[in-house]
């Protein structure tokens, strides 16, 4: 396991600091890319003439620690008889022609050889040969001379040097070209030192790419190039996990974090180095506010960006600081505007900026030339943030309050809170706190919130007989709270309440819901079997410690459904007969309906110390683990269940489940392999049509809901998402509108019934159908307006749709909501296709959303240019945007797109 590393033994800006042992623990992403080179390397022969490398990616993303775990790999037994790494300092400032570059190489040579604990005595021999060739006067000699001798060390070693170089660009530059041309006639040669080099990658020019792309260069052509993209929240997660491995720090990521953090990760760039710092600020807690925690990262960052900044002459800070608080990529001619330089001025300067990997360029929109960006996207942030105006910094507090609510649902708990601060309810709060109550918040703020409302609606109804009457949103929550109040009088078996109860709901509720509730009252207390419970119950007073009694009536109370009493009961029981498995496993059942998983883990913990060879305990951990959304350990725990039991079908259909959000491909094997185990099992095949889907595979998707049919004919889920497919897939509406139809038979609380409305009003034009069917649903407040708007659309009532569209923009504050996104992208979707894409940007940019919400607008606005003009002009246009908005903004582009 190795020992326990402190945070500050973690290079952030010099892996090459790091141990051994250190840089091979925290080495968890990029493992594909270094596998690729090290497989390169060795089909290298002895004799080859070989196939040199280039590394290229953004600063921070991890070329310096991929050299470093290259050089550790190399010094390992099996690769010491055949090469010998030489690894380059980062920086070589001190590097000014080829003889430079040769004496670093038999430096590094000799630091390798003193890793390896070779001979002082060889070690200094190598010394004292470069002092006697130094004395040799023609550079031509010298360089020919240093570079034989170097293969003549190696050649005794018996070892071919591979030379790990970082800033490959800079080596490059203080090159002359003729250097490089004789530098790479050295390196043609069989046998030659095999190059592993890196460089800062830029979308368009860069100072690397210009030396080994330009077909005039040098180097053109010569390097096999592998790119270092930004890491995925899958590979985050994981370096996540094992900087907390290495650490032994006590972390797990619920789903509380992982909006927060997908949406700091999407603002860093994916950077690996910026991840670290995000760990640091996982260890010691988020903050209420995410600007709070971007303001953190900013803090720990300043050191590095404010001396990198300060380094520069001072017409490049005045560029670069132009181009940051621009924030999208900028035309020649707005710098010039914004500099005052002209551009002859300008031109030598961009130049430089990008050479040093400060800028990068795209095909400017609507303007000669190019745009220049920073590719180094959280400097950008930081600049603003440290430097720009309100309005600027209003941009970035926007966009990271959207992505939070993009990706997660955190925010929705945040406006619960907001609420519940409030002595009293404006109109305005009402409508937001009933909104809420549709969300998926978490359980415990949603019943402080349903509390407050129905404690305020008492009070406003006592002055006013009316206010009831009068608001009927007002009243479905009312009659809710009571109804919740009725059912929980029924668990206590408290009769004389419950009458009570249903007297106050007689002057709110109707005849039939009236006589609905009388209908399970009576059925409640035909089902008690009060008996059995009388009878068990003696048992435990006449002994107390009668665990059969105890266990029995448990599972009575689990029948009834009555979990907290079953909980009691089967507590007791346990504490009779700790070991006993059933009674922890129904403990756990009875904590698990009521949503106590941090309760139930350590009861399915202890289950496992009592069986670890068992593999369904090891499931029904992992299934805790997946209810609390740590889907990190539930893998672990899965995992080890199939090392137990390899054909446990059940194990293999979780991790499926784990993984259709993050990686579809993954998750079809783990389907595939548990349907091979048990090939009867519909949700699986439904869970992998789902993933089909989610990959525009929809023939696929379409077989596999077929087969969860067949093997369920009433699965109202496989019917419902078969539908879509047909609908959106492969256009056949009469079926998708029949596949609707058989899902709200076997299950009415399916979003079937949006999907008919959507097919009746928006492609089969029966405008009739699609409002008897739009009158049934229970929509989210704001969702409800949208498609009240698109009804207008229809008729051509600019006018009325508008006044609607506002009502569902009152309900708009940080961002799309999560379970309101598929409603947002639909509704525009269908705007565009209508003929509305400019009225929706027009009203959005008026109400200033076009900032609040600016990765939805960019991509209204690229769909629509698109539609418009071409596809060209729209990717055009994305690239001149932050790509904090246009990443975002194309993952709404292709759900915005499956509509059209």
């Amino acid at each position: 396991m190795g020992t326990t590393v402190s945070l500050s033994q973690i290079g952030l800006y010099n892996p090459q600091r790091q141990t051994t042992e250190l840089t091979e623990r925290l080495f968890v992403v990029r493992q594909k890319q270094f596998e690729s080179l090290m497989e390169n390397l060795n089909d290298e022969t002895p004799d080859s003439i070989p196939q040199h490398h280039l590394i290229l990616a953004q600063r921070g993303m991890g070329k310096t620690t991929m050299l470093k775990r290259i050089e550790v790999e190399l010094h390992k037994e099996q690769y010491r008889q055949k090469f010998i790494p030489v690894l380059f300092p980062e920086e070589q400032y001190g590097l000014s022609n080829l003889t430079k570059f040769w004496l670093n190489c038999l430096d590094a040579v000799a630091d390798a050889l003193d890793i390896e604990k070779y001979n002082k005595d060889e070690i200094n021999n190598i010394d004292e040969h470069i002092k006697e060739l130094m004395h040799v006067k023609k550079t031509n000699d010298l360089n020919e001379k240093l570079y034989r001798y170097l293969m003549f060390i190696c050649k005794q070693l018996g070892r071919r040097p591979v030379l790990l170089i970082d800033n490959i660009g800079l080596v490059f530059n203080r090159l002359s070209k003729q250097e490089q041309h004789v530098l790479r006639g050295y390196i043609s040669e069989k046998s030659c030192p095999i190059f592993i080099s890196a460089g800062v990658a830029m979308a368009g020019y860069s100072d690397t790419k210009e030396h080994v792309i330009d077909y005039k260069a040098p180097f053109y052509d010569f390097f096999q190039i592998h790119y270092l993209k930004k890491m995925s929240m899958e590979e985050f997660l994981v370096l996540i996990q094992n900087l907390a491995n290495v650490t032994q720090t006590n972390i797990s990521i619920t789903s509380k974090e992982l909006p927060r953090l997908q949406s700091l990760l999407q603002l860093t760039g994916g950077n690996p180095r910026t991840s670290v710092m995000l760990f640091k600020l996982l260890v010691k807690g988020f903050s209420a506010e995410i600007v709070d925690d971007l303001e953190a990262l900013l803090d720990e960052i300043t050191p590095l960006y404010k001396a990198r900044f300060e380094e520069l002459p001072a017409q490049q800070q005045i560029i670069l600081d132009a181009i940051a608080q621009n924030w999208n990529p900028m035309s020649l001619k707005r710098i010039a505007e914004e500099t005052r330089f002209e551009n002859n001025q300008l031109s030598p300067q961009l130049k430089r900026l990008i050479e040093e990997g400060w800028l990068e360029t795209t095909k400017a929109e609507n303007a000669k030339g190019n745009a220049y960006s920073i590719p180094e996207r959280f400097f950008s942030i930081y600049h603003i943030m440290r430097n720009g105006s309100r309005r600027s910094k209003k941009q970035i507090i926007y966009l990271s309050r959207f992505l939070e609510c993009f990706y997660g649902k955190k925010h929705l708990s945040e406006a619960a809170r907001y609420i519940l601060d409030k002595n009293f309810f404006e109109e305005k709060q009402r409508i937001l706190a009933l909104a809420l109550l549709e969300t998926k918040i978490q359980k415990h703020e949603k019943v402080k919130l349903k509390n407050k409302i129905f404690s305020t609606i008492k009070d406003l109804s006592r002055n006013d007989a009316g206010f009831l009457q009068e608001n009927s949103y007002v009243m479905d929550v009312y009659k809710e709270k009571m109804y919740e109040k009725f059912l929980e009088s029924l668990k206590c078996n408290n009769y004389t309440d419950t009458k009570a109860i249903i007297a106050e709901l007689k002057s709110i509720c109707s005849k039939a819901e009236i006589s609905a509730i009388q209908e399970i009252v009576a059925k409640t207390y035909e089902k008690f079997d009060e008996e059995a419970e009388k009878a068990l119950k003696h048992a435990i007073k006449l002994d107390e410690k009668n665990f059969q009694a105890r266990f029995d009536l448990g599972v009575l109370y689990l029948d009834m459904n009555n979990y907290s009493e079953a909980e009691n009961m089967l507590r007791t029981a346990t504490s009779i007969d700790e070991d006993n498995e059933m009674a922890l496993i129904l403990l756990s059942l009875s904590l698990d309906m009521q949503n106590k998983y941090a309760d139930a883990e350590s009861i399915h913990r202890k289950i496992v110390s009592l069986n670890e060879n068992d593999a369904d305990n090891w499931i029904l951990l992992g299934a805790n683990k997946f209810a609390q959304d740590k889907n990190i350990e539930a893998k672990q725990a899965f995992h080890k269940a199939i090392a137990l039991d390899p054909d446990n079908a059940m194990a293999y259909r979780f991790l499926g489940d784990i993984y259709g959000d993050i990686d579809y491909k993954k998750a079809i094997e783990y389907y595939d392999k548990s349907i091979d185990l048990n090939p009867n099992n519909a949700t699986v095949y439904k869970q992998r049509g789902y993933t089909y889907s989610e990959m525009n595979e929809t023939e696929n998707a379409i077989a596999d809901y077929t087969k969860a049919i067949e093997l369920n004919p009433v699965y109202a889920f496989a019917y419902n998402d078969r539908g879509w497919e047909y609908a959106y897939g492969i256009k056949d509406y009469d079926k998708a509108i029949a596949d609707y139809t058989k899902a709200i038979e076997f299950d009415e609380k399916c979003n079937a019934n949006k999907h008919l409305l959507h097919l009746y009003r928006d492609i089969k034009n029966q405008f009739d159908k699609a409002e008897e069917v739009f009158n049934i649903i229970d929509f989210p407040e704001n969702v409800k307006w949208l498609e009240k708007t698109l009804f207008e659309l229809h008729k051509r009532n600019e006018g009325t749709a508008g006044e609607h569209l506002l009502r569902a923009l009152h309900f708009v504050e940080n961002g799309l909501t999560k379970n309101t996104q598929s409603g947002w992208e639909y509704f525009a979707a269908i705007t565009i296709k209508l003929g509305y894409g400019q009225w929706l940007l027009d009203i959005l940019k008026e109400k200033e959303l076009d900032i609040i919400l600016s990765p939805y607008y960019v991509a209204i606005q690229a769909l629509e240019i698109e539609k418009t003009k071409n596809a060209e002009t729209a990717e055009i246009y994305l690239k001149n945007q932050a790509i904090e908005k246009s990443g975002p903004a194309r993952i709404i582009i292709e759900k915005v797109t499956r509509y059209l």
